[in-house]
């Protein structure tokens, strides 16, 4: 088990937040993630995209997954207009952060992706 990191920064002129996990991460990890999440959000306005990197996340609990779904709502009632995914390639990983989608009812546009390069030219395509 990798420990968890994370990091966000944001580009306010294009209205996107980019987000790269890695690790394992745990309820705390997830609720430090979204005290950073919430800080970055006021850097942009509604309508905005997040392209978030999971390659390297590994999969979570059921205790962390109930705070992912909390923020999975925050990014809701923040007006996402899409979440473009660079997934991991393994499967349980893949299905835990889909769980989690669906257990939050996100609400915007979720795109799945493999690599850096494809979330940018998903992101120029919706733009």
């Amino acid at each position: 088990m990798a420990a968890y990191t994370f990091s966000i920064r944001t580009e306010a002129p294009r209205n996107v937040m980019y987000i790269e996990q890695r690790g394992r991460p745990t309820a705390a990890d997830f609720r430090d993630l979204g005290r950073d999440f919430l800080a970055a959000l006021a850097e942009l306005t509604p309508g905005f995209s997040i392209i978030n990197d999971q390659r390297e996340m590994e999969a979570y609990d059921q205790e962390a997954m109930a705070v992912a779904t909390e923020l999975v709502s925050i990014t809701n009632q923040h007006h996402a207009a899409r979440v473009i995914r660079i997934l991991p390639t393994d499967l349980l990983t893949a299905v835990t952060i889909s769980s989690t989608l669906l257990q939050g009812k996100s609400q915007y546009a979720s795109i799945r992706v493999t690599s850096p390069e494809e979330s940018e030219a998903a992101l120029k395509e919706l733009l």
